[in-house]
């Protein structure tokens, strides 16, 4: 869930990148607080309530961002901000994979049967640093196998080219894997449960990328992006550049 207090500062970012070009456009803060409501509610962007400004120019400003990059931009610049407020360097060295499966309506945006989740939706995979920060996210059908989904972060690995290892669980033990890993600069490391290990196991570096992926059941529609739902009250946002 995006506070007040994000929403104020994501809406003065954004104004900053892309300014309105006239008096009479609609308060950016208006529109990011839409946004926000469907990402917390789901379902269609028709389905805006009346104390929100008109869905078609919600979506219109939505669309105009994400064009731009500019939600890319703001997840990378708090991915910084974070990691500087933690006391580690601003370009991460160590990256943890991992995808969750979600149910979700049938609106536009993969969307597929998971045989092992018995769930018909999507499936997030995102790559987080150390901490846990968001560094890429992206949305694929959920009937894709883990080790089929790592195209998806192709263009959000590109760039943290500081990255130098790559956490994987098992199920992207496959070669593809290795692959992709070493194509993008990275060494694959596979932590899995230790022989003869039964139930419930925490997993070095696992719990991170575990903590983040409790999201909202249902994105944004027609957002494959990442997500800013990581603003906090305390996030500080630079100058756009």
């Amino acid at each position: 869930m995006v506070s007040r207090w994000a929403e104020k500062k994501v809406a003065r970012w954004l104004e900053q990148a892309d300014p309105p070009r006239s008096e009479a456009a609609t308060p950016t803060l208006a529109v990011v607080r839409a946004i926000a409501w469907h990402l917390r509610i789901g379902g269609p962007w028709r389905a805006l309530p009346s104390h929100l400004p008109p869905w078609r120019t919600v979506y219109g400003w939505f669309r105009r961002w994400l064009e731009l990059g500019l939600f890319d931009r703001l997840m990378r610049e708090v991915a910084v901000r974070r990691r500087r407020a933690a006391g580690r360097c601003s370009t991460p060295t160590q990256g943890i994979i991992d995808t969750q499966t979600v149910k979700c309506i049938p609106v536009r945006g993969p969307r597929g049967y998971d045989p092992a989740k018995l769930v018909v939706g999507r499936k997030r995979v995102v790559l987080v640093d150390a901490d846990g920060v968001w560094l890429a996210v992206n949305t694929v059908p959920a009937s894709l196998q883990e080790r089929d989904t790592l195209p998806a972060l192709d263009v959000g690995s590109t760039h943290w080219p500081s990255l130098r290892l790559a956490i994987f669980d098992a199920g992207f033990t496959a070669d593809r894997c290795r692959e992709w890993a070493n194509f993008h600069g990275m060494r694959h490391h596979v932590v899995s449960r230790e022989p003869g290990q039964k139930g419930f196991v925490v997993l070095p570096r696992r719990w991170v990328v575990a903590g983040c992926t409790k999201l909202p059941a249902r994105p944004l529609s027609g957002w494959k992006g990442s997500s800013v739902s990581n603003c906090g009250p305390n996030l500080t946002l630079p100058h756009p550049s």
